[in-house]
């Protein structure tokens, strides 16, 4: 798969940061009734714990070497942002992350493998 492709796949899932949304919009995220918050905790909890999961594992593996515990620090970091807030707030080093590391859609998380 080219660059260009890649870029195109990340494309639709990319959205601004939340804290970026006019604020009566806002409103309505950040403070859900109870009810609404149960329900995005049952349906969101496998999903970020199968994701969660992945990071600590390749956090975990490499070779050692500084430039891999690097990348693999780089991995936990752009992984914790990409799923905290969206692909729009990752910074400029990540152009050059992105060629070590796989971006993965498994709905609803997407994040990067080893």
């Amino acid at each position: 798969m080219s660059r260009d492709d890649r870029f195109k796949e990340m494309g639709k899932h990319a959205f601004p940061d939340h804290r970026l949304l006019p604020k009566k919009i806002r409103e309505k995220f950040e403070n859900p009734s109870r009810q609404v918050r149960r329900r995005l905790k049952r349906i969101t909890d496998k999903p970020l714990r199968i994701a969660y999961n992945h990071m600590y594992a390749d956090h975990c593996s490499g070779a050692g070497y500084p430039i891999d515990q690097l990348l693999r620090e780089y991995l936990l970091e752009y992984n914790d942002r990409q799923l905290g807030h969206g692909l729009m707030t990752l910074p400029t080093s990540f152009n050059v992350f992105e060629g070590f590391f796989e971006f993965r859609v498994n709905p609803p998380i997407l994040c990067y493998k080893a």
